[in-house]
């Protein structure tokens, strides 16, 4: 709200009150928040550079991003909605996830007529984070009870997402859940780490610890190649036992080949 009062008022951000007050002098008497506080440290001029978009992405990022979300759903645009997932910070993420009773669940289920396995993901990763989602309900819906609403007619891989439980999602690992729901994508994501450790198994360290993920808990996404390497070089030290400078050489070579 302060952004929009400020995007059509520049100069209420100079203007002072009968006592001669301005609104920052206003804030800190009464002890606003550091996010209204800095808004309103902006002069006219700083404003008016930023635009109304700047202002929202610096002082409003969770109702910036959530519309962006949408926006990108509707239009079908969703590795743009994956790669803000990869590229920002899960509490971000979670907070932009439970706006308005998690209504960007419902906008997923609203534009899943035609299956798509990028949505299905996007669905599986949203849930993830913000598992009771599922229960959150929107003029008496929950995400589940609108997909199976014949005027949404959602396709059956969201409606078979939705019918996951927060329970579901607190007692199996993400993989185990992309590979019940989406294996295409779950070997094209893990495939390569799971072969990278049987391979190691077997010739490297034939009495090691190495699992595949399906047991792995803590490997959520290989988003880049250089966060695929991380967590294997965290892997071939910690779980197998091998030092960082023997494993390092292991992943070079990998990647060389």
């Amino acid at each position: 709200m302060g952004v929009y009062l400020i995007e059509f008022n520049l100069q209420a951000l100079t203007t002072r009150d009968n006592k001669g007050e301005t609104p920052i002098d206003i804030a800190h008497r009464s002890g606003a928040c550091a996010e209204i506080i800095s808004l309103l440290s902006l002069t006219p001029e700083e404003a008016r550079s930023l635009s109304l978009e700047g202002m929202q992405r610096l002082y409003a990022p969770v109702a910036y991003w959530r519309v962006e979300m949408v926006l990108w759903i509707k239009s079908q645009s969703y590795a743009d909605c994956h790669k803000w997932i990869n590229e920002h910070d899960d509490e971000l993420v979670r907070e932009v996830l439970k706006l308005y009773n998690s209504q960007l669940f419902r906008n997923v289920v609203c534009n899943s007529q035609i299956y798509s396995d990028s949505l299905v993901f996007l669905a599986l990763r949203m849930i993830h984070r913000h598992p009771r989602s599922l229960l959150e309900t929107e003029t008496h819906y929950s995400p589940l009870q609108l997909a199976e609403q014949p005027h949404i007619n959602a396709c059956p891989e969201i409606r078979n997402v939705f019918h996951l439980t927060p329970t579901d999602i607190a007692s199996t690992p993400f993989p185990t859940l992309l590979l019940q729901h989406l294996p295409k994508k779950y070997h094209e994501i893990y495939g390569p780490y799971n072969t990278v450790c049987e391979f190691l198994r077997r010739t490297v360290s034939p009495h090691d610890k190495a699992e595949p993920v399906e047991i792995h808990t803590n490997v959520i996404f290989f988003s880049t190649p250089e966060n695929f390497a991380m967590n294997l070089l965290y892997d071939l030290n910690h779980r197998m036992h091998l030092g960082y400078s023997i494993a390092g050489q292991i992943i070079s070579y990998l990647f060389e080949t």
